[in-house]
């Protein structure tokens, strides 16, 4: 009971400290493109449903009009995340960056404490050095108070390990089913769900538990079949090959491990702890070295980490258990303070969400908005979210730097002539930015900042009977007749 007290008091101080984190901060890269796909399924889910129409081409018009307004969607993400946030915390809070970001603190709330429960289940005595270390590591505060997929994922992933731990004990069918049922639903949040699959087969061939066996695969190709049939409709497989040519086999992200000296400390102790070579720990080891090498392959940067971590949280918790209160309260004490010190970096606000409110609502009647350079932190995605919360019809069109690279000066001013730019975004000092320069002569500098916004001069609105975008992901021009994705269901 009292394990649960204090538990309850940080998870408390947890959800506090990460909201407010998440009020100060601006959204980032990754999360303008989560925030505004949760808003895309939201919309295109509720417009069909309104209207009474579910016929695919209807669905699929609707979807190229939304990526030629605002091409930063992305189809290879798996949708439960976006679908938790745009039909019920956007439904229930309102369409913001906070409830994006709130959908995923309360994921991770849901993280830590299905985390805690299954350490529980493989080490009666411990389970809460394990969830406070696990709630504390760098990628934990960072990835929390962020509208990222992660803490969908590891809910899942952790929930499966949960009911896969209570079949193996009790070894009733019941806990394989749900285990299963989880098990799709992390494929369904984020690709390394898919590590799952072997992890739990070769240990059930290791058990020789056959039926067993097909009684988890079976739940999960029924409840994959709608999906993988959708994503191999809109030739989504070729995407996924384009994403992954570019991000898998990357680097070792060498300087986290230098920033954060613990991984590799985890790392020692879980190798030390599997001297014992018992049941548990064979699985546990079995994890680690099927999610290790998975990671890899699908992109081993440091938010992918603690995938293949889980093991080495789990046996630490045991091998301070052991030592006694002042060394676990060290340890915790030092890793929080490294810890922390990480974070920091992370933390940076920009005026993306004012900048985008007085672009829209100074634009003139047909105008839209480009974006010459951007960084990280200052990105196109974050940008188009903003801009997208504000208009609810769907009628403003959004152009990325890729348009403009390595163009003449001519090209430049056509395109901005008519595709009726009004705004142009910049962030100096980044690749694109030259091109500021190049048209400089046209453009007048309405704010001047660490992002730059500039408009045209002498604009002239252009009437278009067709509307285009180029998707740099693709590398491809795609054009609709739609002025708004919604006007796909106005149509008989």
């Amino acid at each position: 009971m009292k394990e649960k007290i204090i538990l309850l008091v940080f998870l408390f101080s947890f959800a506090v400290v990460m909201g407010i984190i998440s009020l100060l901060t601006s959204i980032e890269s990754d999360e303008g493109t989560h925030a505004l796909l949760a808003l895309f399924y939201r919309d295109g889910i509720f417009t069909a449903l309104s209207k009474k129409e579910f016929s695919f081409q209807k669905l699929y018009n609707f979807s190229i009009s939304y990526l030629i307004h605002y091409p930063k969607l992305q189809v290879f993400y798996p949708p439960l995340y976006h679908l938790i946030t745009g039909i019920v915390f956007y439904s229930l809070l309102g369409v913001s960056a906070f409830t994006a970001r709130l959908s995923n603190l309360f994921m991770c709330i849901l993280t830590i404490i299905i985390f805690y429960f299954t350490v529980k289940d493989f080490y009666k005595k411990g389970g809460l050095i394990a969830t406070i270390l696990f709630a504390l590591s760098p990628m934990t505060l960072i990835l929390g108070h962020m509208a990222m997929t992660e803490f969908t994922v590891l809910f899942f992933i952790i929930a499966s390990l949960y009911f896969y731990k209570k079949a193996w004990k009790n070894n009733l069918r019941r806990d394989y089913l749900l285990c299963s049922i989880m098990t799709s639903l992390a494929i369904l949040s984020k690709q390394p769900g898919l590590l799952l699959i072997p992890t739990y087969s070769l240990h059930m061939l290791y058990r020789k538990k056959i039926k067993e066996l097909f009684l988890f695969i079976l739940p999960i190709l029924i409840i994959l079949l709608p999906y993988s049939f959708l994503i191999m409709k809109i030739n989504g497989l070729e995407m996924l090959q384009t994403i992954y040519s570019a991000y898998a086999f990357e680097l070792i992200e060498v300087e986290a491990f230098l920033r954060f000296p613990f991984y590799l400390i985890l790392f020692i102790i879980f190798i030390y702890q599997l001297r014992k070579w018992k049941d548990d720990e064979k699985f546990l080891a079995l994890w680690f070295f099927i999610f290790l090498p998975g990671i890899f392959l699908i992109s081993f940067k440091e938010r992918y980490f603690l995938y293949f971590l889980i093991p080495t949280f789990i046996l630490t918790d045991q091998y301070l258990y052991k030592k006694g209160i002042k060394f676990c309260l060290i340890f915790i004490l030092a890793f929080t303070i490294i810890s922390i010190g990480n974070v920091t970096r992370t933390i940076r606000s920009y005026p993306i969400e004012s900048l985008s409110k007085e672009i829209y609502y100074t634009l003139p009647p047909g105008a839209n908005v480009a974006m010459f350079s951007e960084s990280g932190d200052r990105y196109s995605s974050a940008f188009m979210f903003n801009l997208a919360t504000l208009d609810k019809n769907k009628t403003l069109f959004f152009y990325r730097p890729c348009l403009f690279y390595n163009k003449t000066r001519e090209t430049i001013i056509d395109l901005i002539k008519k595709n009726n730019i009004y705004y142009i975004i910049a962030v100096p000092n980044q690749t694109g930015y030259e091109n500021v320069k190049v048209i400089g002569d046209i453009l007048e500098l309405e704010k001047n900042q660490s992002i730059q916004i500039f408009k045209i001069k002498n604009f002239t609105f252009v009437d278009q009977k067709t509307y285009c975008n180029y998707v740099c992901l693709t590398n491809e021009m795609i054009c609709t007749e739609y002025r708004s994705p919604f006007y796909v269901y106005s149509q008989n």
